[in-house]
């Protein structure tokens, strides 16, 4: 199962007028006596933070899919694709919604792969790491949401299959 969250206008709009207020005040530095360097400083941030904003969601999106057993995110940049991480559903974990208020274990590994900057709705993949507590943020569909949630309860009930350690190509029966 593949979603790809759609784009929003928001990102767009926001960028612009950030750009627009970063122009607005250095234009308007010229015209203050005092304090001309904060504000200029001011309207580099402005100006940084929609650059920001631009690169981060307006130029780059991610697409999420289920297939078999993994949960993959997709980040497309332009023509090119670059997988941005692929869990085994049996980490275990669950999918919550980010707005609701419930209590979730305290973690350090968090990571942040919505589409959209200000997303209406997003969730939140918690799951156990190399020994940690670890959360993805993101921003599928409510279909999407119940049938990862429907195949890590699947999972938690069937056994894993036996991994076979590498070998150099000899067999030994």
């Amino acid at each position: 199962m593949r979603y790809l969250p759609p784009k929003l206008k928001r990102s767009g709009v926001w960028s612009f007028l950030l750009m627009l207020a970063g122009i607005t005040l250095y234009f308007a530095s010229a015209f203050v006596p005092k304090y001309v360097s904060v504000i200029q400083v001011v309207s580099f941030i402005f100006f940084a933070f929609s650059i920001y904003i631009i690169t981060r969601y307006v130029l780059t999106y991610y697409y999420y899919e289920i297939d078999g057993e993994n949960f993959r995110i997709i980040k497309v940049t332009g023509k090119k694709q670059q997988p941005m991480c692929n869990i085994c559903l049996r980490a275990g974990g669950e999918v919550v919604n980010a707005r609701d208020g419930k209590k979730r274990k305290p973690t350090r590994v968090k990571y942040d792969y919505v589409r959209n900057f200000m997303p209406d709705d997003k969730y939140i993949y918690c799951f156990e790491w190399n020994g940690q507590y670890a959360e993805i943020t993101f921003e599928p569909n409510a279909e999407f949401v119940s049938f990862m949630n429907a195949k890590i309860k699947e999972l938690e009930n069937v056994p894993a299959p036996e991994e076979k350690t590498p070998t150099n190509g000899w067999y030994d029966e």
